[in-house]
């Protein structure tokens, strides 16, 4: 996918309990969502499944996947490059003897190219 700066980016978040793909993880079990879109780190958008200041609040669209949109006000102040996903899942779990675990994905779902435009976004 190639996407420009300053243009809105839809994504979609969808996690896998497992390497084989074969089963989905069912988000609404999990107490928190956190994710970081970013190109090379020094700006980031963040996200997350509850509402918390300074993070863009995501939306159900089933109990295994959540979506959001990239802002285009967001996308014109990254640098062009690989845009990078990072998603944190924290779920309490009582059989777990410290009450929490942790689960991190990290993937590249496109390239965010250069935009002179993007000033009139």
């Amino acid at each position: 996918m190639n996407k420009y700066q300053g243009e809105d980016i839809g994504f979609s978040i969808k996690v896998w309990t497992d390497n084989t793909k074969s089963q989905l993880l069912d988000l609404d079990s999990v107490a928190e969502i956190i994710v970081y879109i970013y190109t090379d780190g020094c700006k980031k958008a963040m996200f997350s499944k509850t509402i918390k200041e300074g993070y863009i609040k995501l939306s159900k669209v089933s109990n295994t996947e959540y979506s959001a949109i990239l802002d285009s006000s967001i996308t014109s102040l990254l640098a062009p490059g690989a845009l990078k996903i990072e998603i944190n899942i924290a779920e309490t779990e009582a059989s777990i003897p410290d009450g929490k675990w942790n689960l991190i994905q990290r993937a590249t779902f496109g390239v965010l190219k250069k935009s002179l435009i993007k000033i009139e976004s």
